[in-house]
């Protein structure tokens, strides 16, 4: 399904982008997906509620023209659930035309930002991109950390070693 939130983000990012308000269009966007209630996204969702309802709903709490159209055509074409998806999907857009990719960090603990800066600096090098570096606590990792980004994943914990030890000890692959 990737490939439907992917077009879906593509066409709001191209009109974005006409209009310059990619990053405002991106904000209003986020801000309305996070302002969704479980209660919200039920009646967004339910089949029975007249999709003229729910426009008058958007128009309503909409601030900006394209995100609300926009809205109101995954409502027409019983896309509304893929919202987050699309939103995801938009964001790795902004990414690729600023050059940047984001990278996830995982640790035990929170890195310091000496370590951050080390491993920001390695990976524009290697990337020739900018990084933004998110991270996010593992309590699962005993020592080290874990990098993923744009499919790619470094594997630096401890929890990694001891795993290729046993499987090095039990004669596995």
């Amino acid at each position: 399904m990737i490939d439907v939130e992917r077009q879906y983000a593509r066409a709001l990012f191209s009109l974005a982008l006409e209009k310059e308000a990619v990053e405002s269009t991106y904000q209003d966007l986020t801000d309305f997906i996070n302002a969704l209630d479980n209660q919200a996204k039920l009646f967004f969702l339910h089949p029975k509620i007249e999709i003229a309802n729910k426009h008058q709903v958007i128009q309503k709490v909409g601030k900006n023209s394209l995100v609300i159209n926009f809205l109101k055509v995954l409502l027409d074409n019983s896309r509304f659930e893929l919202l987050p998806a699309i939103a995801t999907e938009y964001q790795e857009l902004i990414n690729e035309m600023n050059e940047t990719v984001e990278v996830m960090v995982y640790a035990k603990n929170e890195l310091s930002a000496t370590n951050i800066k080390k491993i920001k600096k390695k990976l524009q090098n290697k990337l020739l991109k900018n990084v933004v570096i998110k991270q996010t606590i593992n309590e699962s990792i005993i020592g080290g950390f874990k990098i993923e980004y744009q499919g790619q994943v470094i594997d630096e914990t401890i929890n990694s070693s001891l795993n290729m030890l046993k499987k090095t000890l039990t004669g596995g692959n």
